[in-house]
Order: C-alpha cells, then sequence, then structure tokens
C-alpha cells in the first residue's frame, strides 16, 4: 500500500505562486479587493490551491486545540516600550498558570496576517490580539473570527470587541484625550493641534483607538467653542521618525501655528519635541506638548513629557488573567472591560493647575 499522501498547507500554494502564505489567506476568505489583491494574483492562488488539491483542514485545527501550556501575544510594536511593558507583565502572568507565551510583532498588517494564519497550524492555547487596528483590518479579523470558530480562545487588549465571542480589553482613549485638551485650555491654549496615526478614512468617523481619541480631542475643544481647524491635525506613523515629519509638516504649514499639541503616544511625542528643538521653539513656552501611553523614558525627556498614562502591566496581567479563564471554560464577567487613564503633569505644559479627576503632577 503506497504512503498516504501529505497534506497540502497554505504554504505550499504560497510557495508555488510564489506569494506569502497571509496573500493566499486573504484570497481564500475572500478578502482579496478589500486589501488591493490583483486580479492575476488572486486568480493564480485559486488556481494553485485547486491544482494541489489545497482543503483547509477544519478537524485537524479542532484536534489542536489540546493543551499545549503555550500562549501567543500579537503586538503592535515590539521597539515601543508601551508594548514591552504589556508583554513583561503578561509573560510573567502566564508563568504563575504554568503557560509559556510567545511574543509576536504584527504592526504591518502582513505581519498580523502571517501571525494569525500561523496559529491555524501551529501549537498555542490561545491568543491576545494587542494590534489595535481591526477597524481597518477586515481580512485579519476575518482570520481570528475562523480561528475562535475552530476552538482557539482568543482575547482582544487596546482595542473594541469585534464581536460577543471574544472579550476585549482596553483603555478609555476618548476620556484621556479630554483631559489632555481641557489641561490644556486651562491653561490658555486655544490652538491645539493633534498629531494622529495616519488611517484609510476619514479619522473622526473611525471605530479604533485612534478614532476615539480624536473624537475626545474634539468633544473638549467643542465644549469649550472651539472649532477644530483641519489644518491642526496631521497624520502620519506612531514613530520617533513618525512624530518629528508629523510636528515638521505641522510648523510648515501657513496658518498661525498652534501653541500646543496632543500626540498620539509618547515615542511619537518624542520625535515632535526633537523636531520643535531643531526650529529653534522652547517647550512649553512656545509650544507645549503632551503624548500618550506613559512609558518610563516620557519622564527623561528635557523637558519632561506630560503624558496620558494607560496601566500598561495591568494591561498585560489582565488579559492573560482572560483569557485562562476562557482556556478552563468560564466565561469573563464582562465583554469589554475599560481601565481609566490619567494625565501625568510634568514640565512639556509648563505651569501647574489645580489636579482634576483622572490627574496627578509629577514634580
Amino acid at each position: 500500500m503506497p504512503p498516504p499522501r501529505p497534506r497540502v498547507t497554505i504554504q505550499h500554494v504560497a510557495r508555488a505562486v510564489g506569494v506569502s502564505p497571509s496573500t493566499v489567506s486573504v484570497v481564500l476568505n475572500g478578502h482579496d479587493r478589500a486589501l488591493g489583491i490583483r486580479e492575476a494574483t488572486r486568480l493564480a492562488v485559486l488556481e494553485a490551491s485547486e491544482r494541489l488539491g489545497y482543503r483547509a483542514n477544519h478537524a485537524a485545527r479542532s484536534l489542536r486545540r489540546r493543551r499545549t501550556n503555550v500562549l501567543s501575544l500579537l503586538v503592535q510594536a515590539l521597539d515601543n516600550p508601551c508594548f514591552v511593558d504589556i508583554a513583561v507583565a503578561a509573560r510573567e502572568a502566564a508563568d504563575t498558570h504554568g503557560y509559556e507565551l510567545n511574543v509576536i510583532g504584527a504592526g504591518p498588517v502582513d505581519a498580523e496576517l502571517r501571525a494569525l494564519d500561523r496559529l491555524h497550524d501551529e501549537g498555542s492555547d490561545g491568543v491576545i490580539v494587542a494590534t489595535g487596528r481591526h477597524s481597518t483590518r477586515p481580512a485579519a479579523l476575518q482570520i481570528l473570527h475562523d480561528l475562535v470558530t475552530h476552538g482557539l480562545r482568543a482575547v482582544v487588549l487596546l482595542d473594541h470587541s469585534p464581536e460577543p465571542g471574544i472579550p476585549a480589553i482596553r483603555v478609555d482613549v476618548e476620556l484621556g484625550a479630554r483631559l489632555a485638551v481641557e489641561h490644556l485650555l486651562g491653561l490658555g491654549h486655544r490652538r491645539i493641534a493633534h498629531l494622529a496615526l495616519q488611517g484609510p478614512g476619514p479619522i473622526g468617523i473611525e471605530q479604533s483607538s485612534q478614532g476615539d481619541r480624536f473624537r475626545g480631542y474634539r468633544r473638549a475643544l467643542l465644549a469649550a467653542g472651539i472649532d477644530a481647524d483641519p489644518d491642526w491635525l496631521v497624520r502620519g506613523q506612531d514613530t520617533l521618525p513618525g512624530g518629528y515629519l508629523m510636528m515638521n509638516q505641522l510648523l510648515d504649514r501657513p496658518t498661525p501655528r498652534p501653541t500646543a499639541a496632543l500626540v498620539y503616544n509618547d515615542i511619537t511625542a518624542i520625535g515632535a519635541l526633537r523636531a520643535l528643538h531643531e526650529r529653534g521653539l522652547r517647550v512649553p513656552d512656545d509650544m507645549a506638548v503632551i503624548g500618550t501611553d506613559g512609558i518610563d523614558l516620557s519622564l527623561f525627556t528635557t523637558p519632561a513629557l506630560t503624558t496620558v498614562d494607560h496601566p500598561r502591566e495591568v494591561l498585560g496581567r489582565y488579559a492573560v488573567e482572560v483569557l485562562c479563564e476562557l482556556l478552563d471554560g468560564r466565561e469573563p464577567p464582562e465583554l469589554e472591560r475599560v481601565f481609566e487613564p490619567q494625565l501625568v503633569v510634568r514640565e512639556s505644559c509648563g505651569a501647574r493647575t489645580a489636579t482634576a479627576r483622572g490627574t496627578r503632577h509629577v514634580a
């Protein structure tokens, strides 16, 4: 009797076409148009999968749900201290429950698709997805849905719950943005810019943490009778170079220069501080700056950065606790757990004001 023919996997199809496994997954899940996959590529993937006899092996996926004592954590950026803090706390929590934790960088959409697709074939009892971008990544959301449907336990971190079967843990970033802008308004600022993450569409309707942050920024201005000038919004990458570039773009605009800026995160804000320094502008005298996340590095900039502090270690630990509850067959107490941020006032905003709800001052 001849030996059984090896099962054809997504990786075999990808090699035959000369594309990534994530591209194959996108095509076979019907999301090629949403991600702009070329028609020739789509047809080549379909032809190769048919020729090679690829079939999704749902029974094997179900069998793989046996315990491996391994969890996976997908994070937006491994070089951002915010995600490092989350990952370290999550790994410690996983260890107390007898699990190993694999931490995977999944910032670009292709990286997240590859990481999720690998969970089909690699041993992992559960996954925590902390990319925060699912409202703009339908293909990744579809793969996550398929994984959960076939038995993988999942928790979403730093994002809204995508569906009732997936609990979510996030920070009230809208509140954080509102606290920051209200603080700047209290210091007398009226032209307040927002350096935001680049997205696929209008930020005001984006259903994501970035959209929530913008809505908090805008609502605080409107409550003070100020219409946000479109020239005060700059969108780019949430990195050191991204913040540097966005601040320079803001300063190059012909409209009156804003006197303060709420920046997407602390790393981006540090890049913005560098741009202001090179342009000969003093912080906070010429422009006040507030970041978001509360990473330790923000205390050591010159001047020390005011920031909207997120409970990063709490988020990492709690995500693992919820995932372990799911693995033990227990339902989490709530579909979404929302933590409140705190505004930590430092030198980059100048004068102090009376302590408000959610605000603390650091000398």
